[in-house]
Formats: C-alpha cells, structure tokens, sequence
C-alpha cells in the first residue's frame, strides 16, 4: 500500500477451490493456494511441504518412523472442511489407498484440527513442517506425500499491479 498507494487491495480468505474459482471468474487478481489446481491458471510455487500423520500420544504410530496411509483406513479423521486444500489432498491420498477417510470432526482451521489430534480425537493429515501445528506426533507418510503451496492468477493477465506483485511473491 505504501508503495502503491492507489491499488485496491483486499483480503479473501477461504477454501482453496473457492479462491481459485474467484481467480478464475475474474473476482481476484491472485490467490495463494495450495495444492497446485487443475485449472489452465499461471502458477508459482512458494514452498512444498512433507505431508505427515498426525497422531496423539499413546497412538501406536506415534513412535513410527514413517507410516502408509493405508493402514490407517480404520482410524477416526479430523480434516478441513470439503474444499480445502489439505483436505483434497486427504481424499485424493485416502482413495490411492483404496479407503474413504472417517471424518469425525471437520475446520476451516489446521490450527483446530491439531488441537483436536493432540485431545486424542483422532488422527489428521498435516504438512510436517508447520511451526504451528502442536500435536502428539508428527509421522512421515510412506510412500511420501507433499503438498505444494504457491500462488496463482488468470493466464495473460499482465496489468501492472497484478505483474507488480506476483514479482514482489517470486522476490
């Protein structure tokens, strides 16, 4: 805004299938998103990210060095809320492994949904690096996942503050 004092700009926060719509339909400009969309979209990724298990104390995977999602078909989830990036992801890793997540809690939140892990309300897919995720135990998933983060616009759209700031993200 300092710099550029006459663009408007706005924050919309929400599930990632919904900014990616709102780029597409030409209601943002840009959108950070992950994981990477389908959508004929311009992209830059920011960061990729280790996907792991997450477990409360006292899970029998807790003390795992890596764990196959597979062999948690029976085990109660907590995801995002449909939409949500992290939760494609869970859906699209579950069916690879031939189940369909039991979800028994549901946020808008990964904050939330490692609180309820570490309550011991079930267990979660979340990326291993995030500082602010606190949970029991953070396992790697074998074979091993990611999910990408980065940021996404209308193909050709070179208006110069929309130019201008995906510069600013790749600096």
């Amino acid at each position: 805004r300092e710099l550029h004092p006459h663009v408007d700009i706005r924050l919309h926060q929400g599930a990632a299938q919904e900014l990616v719509s709102r780029v597409e339909n030409g209601e943002s400009d840009l959108a950070l998103v992950g994981p990477r969309p389908n959508a004929a979209l311009g992209w830059h990724q920011i960061k990729v990210q280790r996907l792991g298990l997450a477990v409360p104390e006292g899970h029998w995977a807790a003390h795992r060095q890596e764990v196959d999602l597979a062999e948690c078909a029976a085990e109660p989830f907590i995801g995002m809320l449909p939409g949500y990036g992290t939760r494609m992801l869970l859906d699209a890793l579950a069916e690879d492994a031939g189940f369909s997540p039991h979800l028994v809690f549901e946020s808008m939140e990964l904050t939330t949904v490692a609180g309820l892990v570490a309550a011991g309300l079930g267990v979660a897919l979340l990326p291993l690096d995030d500082p602010y995720l606190q949970v029991g135990s953070l396992v790697p998933l074998t074979p091993p996942a990611y999910r990408e983060l980065g940021l996404v616009w209308r193909a050709g759209d070179d208006a110069p503050p929309v130019q201008q700031f995906r510069e600013f993200i790749r600096a």
